[in-house]
């Protein structure tokens, strides 16, 4: 553990200070970004020059505590990261932005993780070179004291699995929701999904798991079923293709149903899966609820960098869940945090608070 206390509350916490009370505990990556934005992607054996780059705190249960602190929850991090200068620089991002590293784990020696991101200007991509640490948390790293106290939400983001199982199982045991980001399917995976209660994936991530399925909603249908059996929904994000929610429990009537806050071109919109059918003999399975939300419209500026824009998502949608928030509410919530994020250069460059956003997203 690196020792620093809590950090002072931001300003969200006095427009919102009923979020101040809740706090999230982070398990996965923190690293640095080096970032840089070139005309278009290089061809190979090119040489071409950087139009901006920078270089910024990253890593994806980082990025999310970072995007819930500055919607006023209290956020801590279980990360590891080394001793070295691009340690030190990981942790005071953090502390910077109101976030609790006390449980990162600061190992000897240890070359911290860090990711080369090249963002293609022509095209809106980002591709990412991941260099990870050498050794991942451990076991003994989630059984430290404390860890859980007071946690209102338990964020995983797929990776540290050694440490992020027994994690989620004590937080099951204790009553607190999981909640888990899915990238791909990695080691640990299936262990953890029989533990979470919430899922917030890409939109690759349903048909990696159930590549039988024809369709998103089928496979994201199948992961509830099979894999993440005690969840109570998935939500699959794509980009500016907006995103749904397969949620079981739909609404009795069956009815689609329309949820747009007052001064936001956006409108969460339920259907049923699977879809109505005159197939008599056909089994129907368990009927789920579909929650479509389309995407934020672009920022003036539009497109500058879309790394980091899940993990803004996630951290938005993490504070309407421990604000007891529908889930009309939290995706339009999250789609806007997104949006906003895509604006900026680097994970946080984007990012932003209550006074960033209209007053009727307020949860």
């Amino acid at each position: 553990m690196d020792g620093q206390s809590p950090p002072p509350p931001p300003a969200a916490a006095a427009l919102l200070p009923h979020l101040e009370p809740h706090r999230i505990l982070c398990v996965g990556a923190a690293g640095l970004d080096y970032t840089a934005v070139v005309d278009a992607f290089p061809t190979p054996d090119a040489k071409i020059r950087t139009t901006a780059s920078s270089t910024s705190g990253g890593g994806n249960a980082a990025n999310t505590a970072v995007a819930a602190r500055r919607l006023g929850v209290r956020a801590s991090v279980l990360a590891l990261v080394g001793d070295d200068a691009a340690g030190g620089a990981i942790l005071g991002g953090l502390a910077s932005e109101g976030v609790d590293t006390a449980p990162v784990v600061v190992a000897p020696g240890l070359t911290s993780p860090f990711t080369y991101i090249l963002v293609d200007a022509a095209g809106g991509t980002r591709t990412c070179v991941h260099s990870p640490a050498a050794v991942e948390l451990t076991a003994a790293d989630a059984a430290a004291a404390g860890l859980l106290d007071g946690v209102a939400l338990l964020h995983v983001d797929g990776r540290q699995a050694e440490a992020a199982v027994p994690l989620a199982t004590a937080a099951v045991a204790a009553g607190i929701p999981v909640l888990m980001d899915a990238e791909k399917v990695r080691a640990g995976t299936a262990q953890l999904l029989p533990l979470v209660d919430y899922i917030v994936c890409n939109a690759a991530f349903p048909r990696l798991y159930a590549p039988h399925c024809l369709g998103t909603q089928a496979a994201m249908a199948d992961l509830l079923r099979t894999g993440a059996t005690r969840a109570a929904w998935v939500i699959s994000t794509a980009g500016d293709a907006g995103a749904t929610m397969l949620r079981r429990s739909p609404p009795t009537d069956g009815a689609p149903r329309m949820y747009a806050p007052r001064g936001v071109d956006v409108v969460v919109a339920h259907t049923t899966f699977p879809p109505p059918s005159d197939c008599a003999s056909c089994e129907p399975g368990e009927l789920m609820d579909v929650v479509a939300c389309p995407a934020w419209p672009l920022p003036p500026g539009g497109v500058v960098d879309t790394t980091g824009a899940g993990d803004a998502y996630i951290g938005a949608v993490a504070v309407g869940l421990v604000a007891g928030a529908g889930v009309e509410a939290l995706m339009a919530l999250g789609t806007a945090v997104a949006g906003k994020a895509v604006g900026g250069m680097g994970a946080r460059g984007g990012g932003c608070g209550w006074d960033d956003l209209p007053p009727s997203l307020r949860v």
